[in-house]
């Protein structure tokens, strides 16, 4: 993923209230829709997010 995409996705992320939490299926459907539509594995997904996350912080 290019880093302007994670960002798109990171924007969806953070309008989710409590994503860990309660919203936590809405978190999994973002992440299985991005990995649906770039054709890689939610866990691909999901790990350049948060290493991205963790780099920026």
């Amino acid at each position: 993923m290019t880093i302007e995409e994670i960002k798109k996705l990171d924007k969806r992320i953070l309008e989710i209230q409590n994503p860990l939490g309660s919203g936590f299926p809405s978190l999994r459907k973002i992440i299985e829709e991005t990995a649906q539509r770039k054709q890689c594995t939610t866990a691909d997904i999901a790990r350049q997010y948060f290493s991205w996350k963790w780099k920026k912080r």
